[in-house]
């Protein structure tokens, strides 16, 4: 086998292995090669990290990530030993398979969550246990910056599990992959999930609230200490007619009247880590 430290850039656009990466910009394409996009050193390093995470299939770099940085250095070494298939390339065709103004000087080539689990990809921490798990909806959240927030707050919150309802930006995008900062490899994660597949995933009993800023209840008066669901809807749109169907309740974040509303990931977020606190609260 060719070591990654000898082998020649590729510098064809032409090639097999730059048209799958290329490929992978697209949702079709992510579809059809059952496999989705990271770019950069961090998100490498977390996708390489995640306990129970799949290992990537295929890393393209330029030469010069790793030559000269030990801790680039030394992810090319950890991903070329598990096996994954490690080529430079020109920065030309690095450019061509990602879509970010300045290129991070490497992308890696994952697969996708398989099909038909209820939550695929890692088990999220549930924070204190299935007894207590916090589930998110995404219901039309179209904006891929406010869903990679939202699952990078759903990561740092304990969230158990993310669905993506009907509306919603694919989560694999590679705009929310990086908004998402790494939490694709922390939390479960079902990327398209119809109304019905929720309603049969969520725990049994366990309320589920719709934030809606007319609601009248805030958010901290709900006991987030038990089983619960939230569900997420698009600012511009609004809550969907399923979603105010599943919901068993309705809170608000209250806010000065000069301020129409947040938008969907600083809302969300906002009462994530209002769950969290309570959960981290002995009393």
């Amino acid at each position: 086998m060719t070591s990654y430290t000898d082998a020649e850039p590729i510098s064809s656009l032409d090639n097999a292995q730059v048209k799958v990466a290329r490929a992978l910009l697209d949702g079709s394409g992510r579809r059809r090669h059952g496999a989705f996009l990271v770019e950069g050193l961090r998100l490498v390093e977390a996708a390489a990290g995640a306990t129970g995470a799949a290992e990537p299939r295929l890393v393209l770099h330029t030469p010069a990530f790793g030559a000269a940085d030990a801790r680039e250095g030394a992810l090319l070494r950890r991903l070329y030993a598990t096996g994954a298939m490690v080529r430079p390339v020109t920065e030309r065709v690095l450019a061509h398979v990602t879509d970010t103004v300045t290129p991070q000087g490497i992308v890696a080539v994952m697969p996708l969550p398989g099909e038909g689990q209820p939550l695929a990809g890692v088990a999220g921490r549930a924070g204190g246990g299935t007894e207590r798990a916090l589930y998110v909806v995404l219901d039309q959240v179209s904006d891929p910056g406010n869903a990679g927030t939202l699952l990078r707050s759903a990561a740092a919150a304990g969230v158990a599990g993310v669905f993506s309802a009907p509306g919603t930006v694919d989560l694999y995008a590679p705009k929310v992959v990086r908004a998402g900062a790494g939490a694709h490899f922390q939390v479960g994660l079902a990327a398209t999930a119809g109304w019905d597949a929720i309603r049969a995933a969520l725990p049994a009993g366990a309320p589920v609230y719709l934030a809606d800023a007319r609601a009248e209840r805030p958010y901290w008066e709900i006991d987030w200490r038990q089983p619960a669901a939230l569900i997420v809807s698009s600012e511009a749109h609004g809550a969907s007619e399923p979603a105010r169907q599943l919901a068993t309740g309705a809170i608000c974040i209250p806010m000065q009247d000069r301020v129409e509303s947040l938008n969907a990931g600083v809302a969300g977020s906002i009462i994530l880590f209002e769950a969290l606190r309570q959960r981290s609260t002995k009393d």
